[in-house]
């Protein structure tokens, strides 16, 4: 069973168990019914603001929805011990930067993100979501779309902005890019 498969089954077993149609849970997480009905069966892949759109709508934390690593109990984290999460059918990997720091959970989600080259039409992926957004280029080159505004950046480049704002990032070349990324509220760890 892929990884879009599991993820579809693990939606709709929840949406079932709360006695919620495709109607309300679209209505509930911004998203139609026919693209639920998709995504639960494994037909489509997930972007993260969507999966956290539907986790929220099911009563859920966005990690529920993936494979958790022991949880930490340190502030180092050695980078042969970061967490990695890849999303279905993305070209984006997370590799997790954050320790652990009690009672301060969602506060920042430190990530290293690599975009494997992929070109993509920047109106098909808008999205937002509550909080702020940090960038740090580290390697290769980021296109950003910000707001109806493109932006290449390189190396030493950065980008902070509301993350209500629609944006978008992708790598448009045939080179691996990698960048330091830091949301407000987290997103993927507790």
């Amino acid at each position: 069973m892929g990884m879009d498969d599991q993820l579809g089954k693990t939606i709709k077993k929840l949406r079932l168990e709360q006695h919620l149609t495709l109607k309300e849970l679209g209505e509930k997480s911004s998203l139609s019914a026919s693209c639920l009905s998709l995504i639960e069966r494994g037909r489509t892949s997930v972007n993260l603001t969507s999966l956290q759109n539907i986790a929220v709508a099911l009563g859920k934390d966005i990690t529920y929805f993936f494979e958790q690593p022991p949880q930490k109990k340190v502030n180092v984290t050695r980078s042969y011990n970061q967490s990695l999460v890849c999303v279905p059918n993305s070209n984006k990997i997370y590799h997790s930067l954050a320790g652990y720091i009690p009672g301060h959970a969602g506060l920042l989600e430190p990530l290293i993100t690599v975009l494997t080259p992929s070109q993509h039409d920047e109106d098909e992926y808008y999205y937002s979501h509550p909080g702020e957004e940090f960038g740090y280029i580290l390697e290769g080159t980021v296109t950003l779309w910000l707001d109806g505004e493109t932006y290449e950046l390189y190396p030493g480049d950065s980008y902070h902005f509301l993350s209500t704002t629609p944006h978008s990032v992708a790598n448009n070349t045939t080179q691996i890019a990698r960048y330091l990324c830091v949301l407000t509220p987290r997103l993927l760890n507790n």
